[in-house]
Parts: C-alpha cells; sequence; structure tokens
C-alpha cells in the first residue's frame, strides 16, 4: 500500500510540473523556474516513452529502404532508446537544470516530435517516378 501512495504521488507531482511548464512556455515566460519544471516535466516523459524510439526508426527505416529497413530500424532505435532514456534520467536526476542538453533538430524534445516517415523513401521515389512516367504518357496521348 505504501509503494502504491508513493507511485501515485510521484505520478501527481511529475503531472503537475508538466503542465505548469507547458503552461509556462505558452505563456513565453522565460523565467528560470519555469524552465527547470518544463525541463524537469520533459525527463520524466522521455523516460516513460523511451520505448517507443524503437517501432519509431522500425517504421522510419522501413519505409526508406524496405530491404533492410528491420536492420537498421532496430539498431537505431535501440541507440535512440537509450539516448532518450539517458537525457530524460538526467534532466530528472538533475531537476530539470540541463537546460536544452542533448535536445535540437536532429534529436527533438519529445519522440512524438521525431519524423515516422522518411522523406527520402525509396517506395515514395518509386511512386513518383511512376508518377512522372504516367503523366509523361498522358502527353504523349495527348499530342
Amino acid at each position: 500500500m505504501k509503494k502504491f501512495i508513493l507511485a501515485t504521488l510521484i505520478v501527481c507531482m511529475s503531472a503537475t510540473t508538466l503542465l505548469a511548464a507547458q503552461e509556462a512556455k505558452q505563456d513565453n515566460r522565460k523565467a528560470w523556474l519555469d524552465n527547470m519544471a518544463y525541463n524537469y516535466g520533459r525527463g520524466f516523459v522521455n523516460c516513460l516513452t523511451c520505448w517507443v524510439e524503437v517501432p519509431r526508426n522500425l517504421i522510419y527505416e522501413n519505409v526508406r529502404n524496405p530491404f533492410f529497413g528491420n536492420i537498421t530500424g532496430a539498431s537505431d532505435g535501440a541507440f535512440l532508446t537509450i539516448a532518450r532514456a539517458f537525457g530524460g534520467a538526467t534532466d530528472v536526476m538533475t531537476f530539470g537544470l540541463t537546460g536544452s542538453g542533448i535536445y535540437g533538430d536532429s534529436f527533438p524534445e519529445y519522440v512524438w516530435q521525431s519524423k515516422w516517415i522518411a522523406d527520402d523513401a525509396l517506395v515514395i521515389q518509386e511512386i513518383n517516378r511512376k508518377a512522372k512516367k504516367d503523366v509523361e504518357a498522358q502527353d504523349v496521348e495527348e499530342k
């Protein structure tokens, strides 16, 4: 019973901190404590959702290259899971004093902000090539 109460208390405190941080970020206030609360909440969320990197990378790499997507997706997903868990644990252990930390354009703050479908996918390139050929064939027929 004590473990349940402690776990509930931790979840409630973390959720409250995350909500307060989101509200402060929407108000565009750059106060030091608000950034700490946001970073702490980000760390907690990343610790809970780090495992989503594996299926995200499997989807991303399979769309990008259907032949080797499972291998590269699993290895990239495992690496990024460890990186996201480490970043989240660092945010939580330092109570949000990490600043932007490891996050940036190539490694977004949350897993749902990452790309799930590749822009340079072989499948998409093949579809575009076929569509271009169809348009050219229609143009030839019209002439």
